[in-house]
C-alpha cells in the first residue's frame, strides 16, 4: 500500500476551495488502496487530530493574523472588536512590508511548525509520496524542507493557483509579482520530483521560462465535478425557496478587488423590476457596502445575504434554485472551482465576466445552459434584455449529468488522480 502524505492550508470540517479539491481526490487515491494523511492549519474550534473519511488529519496552529481574525469573526457584536481588527490589520500590513524580502512567505514559524509536524509524522510511517498543495506557500516550504531532509521521499508540489501569476499585491507591480513568483518556484521546482498545474496556467508554466521543468510538469485540471445530492441534517439552514419566486442563487467570495459584484447587481436592480425575483448570496467577502446599497434600493426581500454557510447549505441552496450566477476572476489565470459545483447541478448559469481572457469562458462556453455577461456600464438596459430573453427560453431545462460529465471529464476527480497516481 503506498503511503502518502498531504500538506495544505485550511481542511475538513472547514475547508478552504483548496482543500475540497484535494479532498475529492484523496478519497479517488484511497479506492486505488492508498493511505492518506493529511496536515492542515488549525482552524478555530479544531482539534490537533481527527479522522474524517478514514484519513489522518493532524493539524498545526496557523498564522497570528489569521487566528486573531478568526476572534473577530465570531466578535462582532463587542464593542473592542473594531479597535482590535484594525489593528491587526495595520500591524499586518507592517508585517507585510518586513516580509517583503521573502514574499510570500509572510510567517516563517508556520512554515516551520508544518515542517517539524510533517518530519515527526514521516518518522513514524515512513512516507512513501508527499504532496504539497499551493496555496499556501508554507504547505510547498515545508514540503522541500522534507525532501531536502529524506532524500528517499517523492516530493509532488500540487498547484491549485499560479505563485507568479495570481493577484498583484497593492502597491506593488505584476512585473514584481512575477520575479518573486519565479525566486521560489525556480528553487521549489529544483527540489521536486513532479509538478503538477492546472490547466488555465497551461501557458505560463509551459513557456520558455519554465524549460529547464518541463520535464517534472503535468497538466491537470480542477478536479471539482462531481454530482452533488441534496442532504438534510441537524444544524444546516433551513432554505425555503417559494415557487412563487424566481430564485438566483451566487456561492463563494465577493472581493471589491477580484470578484466585483456591482455590475451584476446593478443589472439584478433592473431585472428584479420585471421580476418577481430574489438574489440569494451564500459567502463572505468585504463587499458588504456594495450590496447593502443595491439592497436598499430595491424591495424588501429582493436580495438575501446569508453569510458563510456549511459545505452540504451551499450544495442544497444550488440544487434547489432556479438560475446561477457566476462573477468572473479579475485575475486572467485564478478560475473559479465553483464552476464546476455549479455545471454539475444542470442547473442554467450566468456568468459576468470583464476582460475575453476569463479563466472560466472556455469552461462555461461549452455549457449548454450558460449566457455569460460583457460588463459594459453603457449597456446595462441591452444586457438586461438578453438576460430577460435567456430567463424565458430557459427556466425550467436542466442538463442531464451524464451529458455534463462527458463535456467536463478532465475535471472529474479520478482523472486527477490516475495523473498524481500514475494508474493511466
Amino acid at each position: 500500500m503506498e503511503n502518502v502524505l498531504v500538506i495544505l492550508g485550511s481542511y475538513f470540517p472547514k475547508p478552504s476551495p483548496n482543500g475540497i479539491c484535494v479532498h475529492k481526490v484523496a478519497k479517488e487515491l484511497q479506492k486505488e488502496g492508498v493511505k492518506i494523511t493529511v496536515i492542515a492549519k488549525q482552524s478555530s474550534g479544531l482539534t490537533e487530530y481527527e479522522n474524517i473519511d478514514d484519513i489522518d488529519i493532524y493539524r498545526v496552529r496557523g498564522r497570528w493574523f489569521n487566528r486573531v481574525m478568526d476572534w473577530c469573526t465570531k466578535n462582532k457584536e463587542k464593542k473592542y472588536e473594531k479597535i482590535v481588527r484594525k489593528s491587526l490589520l495595520f500591524l499586518n500590513k507592517i508585517k507585510s512590508i518586513l516580509c517583503l524580502p521573502i514574499w510570500p512567505i509572510l510567517s516563517p514559524m508556520y512554515s516551520c511548525r508544518l515542517y517539524k509536524k510533517a518530519k515527526e509524522l514521516h518518522r513514524g510511517n515512513n512516507y512513501d509520496h508527499v504532496i504539497s498543495v499551493y496555496n499556501p506557500i508554507d504547505a510547498l516550504v515545508a514540503g522541500v524542507m522534507l525532501k531536502k531532509k529524506f532524500k528517499s521521499i517523492n516530493l509532488n508540489l500540487y498547484f491549485l493557483d499560479t505563485l507568479s501569476g495570481g493577484i498583484v499585491p497593492k502597491y506593488l507591480t505584476r512585473d514584481w509579482l512575477k520575479k518573486r513568483g519565479w525566486f521560489w518556484e525556480s528553487r521549489f521546482f529544483g527540489v521536486a520530483d513532479n509538478i503538477y498545474v492546472m490547466e488555465s496556467h497551461r501557458e505560463h508554466y509551459l513557456s520558455n521560462t519554465y524549460r529547464n521543468f518541463h520535464h517534472k510538469i503535468d497538466v491537470v485540471d480542477i478536479p471539482l465535478l462531481k454530482k452533488i445530492e441534496h442532504k438534510e441534517k441537524e444544524g444546516q439552514l433551513n432554505l425555503d425557496f417559494c415557487k412563487e419566486k424566481i430564485h438566483f442563487v451566487y456561492t463563494g467570495m465577493l472581493l471589491k478587488q477580484l470578484k466585483n459584484p456591482s455590475y451584476m447587481l446593478a443589472l439584478f436592480k433592473k431585472l428584479s423590476d420585471r421580476y418577481n425575483c430574489v438574489f440569494h448570496i451564500f459567502g463572505g467577502g468585504d463587499c458588504e457596502d456594495i450590496i447593502k446599497k443595491y439592497k436598499n434600493k430595491m424591495a424588501d426581500g429582493a436580495i438575501i445575504i446569508h453569510g458563510q454557510v456549511d459545505l452540504q447549505s451551499a450544495h442544497n441552496a444550488l440544487l434547489k434554485s432556479d438560475f446561477l450566477i457566476n462573477i468572473g476572476s479579475l485575475v486572467d489565470c485564478q478560475i473559479t472551482g465553483k464552476i464546476f459545483e455549479y455545471v454539475s447541478t444542470g442547473k442554467p448559469i450566468i456568468s459576468f465576466y470583464s476582460s475575453e481572457s476569463e479563466p472560466s469562458i472556455p469552461y462555461l462556453e461549452k455549457y449548454p445552459l450558460s449566457l455569460l455577461i460583457k460588463e459594459d456600464w453603457e449597456k446595462v438596459d441591452e444586457n438586461c434584455l438578453k438576460v430577460s430573453e435567456f430567463i424565458e427560453s430557459v427556466k425550467g431545462k436542466k442538463v442531464k449529468y451524464e451529458q455534463v460529465e462527458k463535456i467536463y471529464y478532465n475535471n472529474t476527480p479520478v482523472q486527477t488522480a490516475k495523473k498524481i497516481a500514475k494508474l493511466y
